[in-house]
Formats: C-alpha cells, structure tokens, sequence
C-alpha cells in the first residue's frame, strides 16, 4: 500500500544479528570486518568527523574515489548495504564499534515503512571512472560512484531508498525500531549502479 506522501507499507521478512565491541585500529581493518560481516558486494556510505563519503565494496574492498581512505578514530558510523543486507556500524569510543547485520527475505515476518530520501545535489559534475560529484550553489557536496547522471533542481534527483522497521510497545503503539538504507535510485525508482 502506497500513501499519497509516496510511502509504502509492506510485510516482509528479516532477521537482525548484533556485533558487540569491534576493535578497528586500521581501514584494513575495517575492510576484514565488513567481509567477515557482510561477505557481498553493496554501496557504502562513511560518515566521518569531517565529511560524508560514498562508495563500493566490491572484491573485499572499500572503493572510494581517488582511492580515499580514512582512519577509524574519525569514523561516526558506516553503512554498507544492498538490495538485500545491510551491515550498520557505529562508534562507542575511539576504534571501537558496535554494528547491526540486517538481512531481508528470512527470519520473521515485520511490518515496514519504504521511504526514499533526496540527497543533497542539484547540479552535478563527471569525473574520471564512472564517479561524478553532485553539488549545491551553497557549498555542499557529494561523490557518487555514478555516472551518466541527469540532476536538477525540481525533479531530477538522486535518492537513497530506505527500509523503516515498525515494532509494537506493550500497549501496542507502533513505532519505528531500525532503519536501514537499500539503493541508490533515480528520480524515476530506477536503481542506480545495479549492484
């Protein structure tokens, strides 16, 4: 079911594994965990201190562009996902994180809200090896592992589709529990990247 605000309310399947204390002292590290973790290929998305970064994880690896890499100690969190799984990492303290592994398609049954969510970019500018860089008048901006794209200020958007968990309390009041990114789409529900 579909509401007028393009949200849609689905049952599906999932199951959800917890990761306690990971100790990442190093961007191999990290790489070794999501394998260990997440053993697929997905887009990754790295919140750190000082920017957002987007990028791949294909063959065991983290692809950003340029080659960037990153230390722990400056990692927030980190989100690597696919149409089926996503592995959410977390920090506690410096070099140490929690995460979450939520696959789709197996365990029970739970209700859910599928969203899609505009990222910052009306403008857009190619770059070398499929990457392009979408950007606003005002100074924001964010490298995609994308090219070819179309982008503008009205309809033309590039947008992350989400999986919204809903659970009930004991007196049955619904809420959200977990959240999780799925694709990159394009303005017409089109997967962007098809991996």
């Amino acid at each position: 079911m579909q509401s007028k605000n393009g949200l849609k309310l689905k049952v599906i399947k999932t199951e959800v594994t917890f990761c306690n204390k990971l100790s990442l002292n190093s961007f191999d590290d990290i790489q070794t965990k999501i394998k260990e973790l997440f053993d697929d290929t997905g887009y990754v998305v790295a919140y750190l201190d000082y920017k957002v970064i987007i990028g791949k994880f294909k063959d065991n690896k983290l692809i950003f562009y340029n080659g960037e890499i990153f230390e722990p100690k400056y990692l927030q969190k980190l989100r690597v996902f696919n149409e089926n799984k996503e592995l959410y990492l977390w920090e506690i303290s410096e070099n140490e994180f929690k995460g979450r592994l939520r696959t789709d398609n197996q365990g029970k049954e739970e209700d859910i809200v599928e969203a899609e969510q505009i990222l910052w970019g009306t403008m857009v500018e190619s770059l070398d090896n499929g990457w392009s860089r979408i950007y606003e008048k005002r100074g924001a901006e964010l490298v995609v592992p994308f090219d070819n794209l179309v982008i503008d200020d009205h309809e033309k958007r590039i947008k992350i589709r989400t999986k919204n968990y809903i659970d009930y309390n004991e007196l049955g009041q619904a809420g959200y529990v977990d959240s999780r990114f799925v694709s990159f789409i394009n303005e017409d529900g089109n997967i962007l990247g098809g991996e």
